[in-house]
């Protein structure tokens, strides 16, 4: 739960006035929600399409991306553990962010 805003910046949310919110391109605002109602950390409906972004940004990224999205598959697929999904995620997303 600690890094579910983390997340959803990663997944173009903004966050304003203690909401996170998405808006298409006419500016008129698809989701919102309070920081309490993410379940990146709980919820596999919400952490798989993280889990595909974090995929689909492996090609435009560095090596060391990579390996911390192969992390992620290893760590869904041996366990199918949500916690240990979701540090690879966050880990993958801090290392993505830095190499911006």
């Amino acid at each position: 739960m600690k890094y579910n805003k983390l997340i959803a910046e990663f997944m173009g949310y903004v966050y304003e006035d203690d909401r996170f919110f998405m808006e298409d391109s006419e500016g008129v605002r698809l989701y919102e929600y309070l920081p309490h109602e993410l379940q990146y950390h709980s919820s596999w409906d919400w952490l798989m399409p993280v889990v595909l972004k974090c995929k689909e940004s492996v090609d435009y990224c560095s090596d060391d991306n990579a390996l911390k999205y192969h992390h992620i598959e290893d760590e869904m697929l041996s366990e199918l553990s949500i916690e240990n999904t979701y540090k690879a995620v966050v880990e993958f997303i801090k290392t993505y962010n830095n190499g911006i």
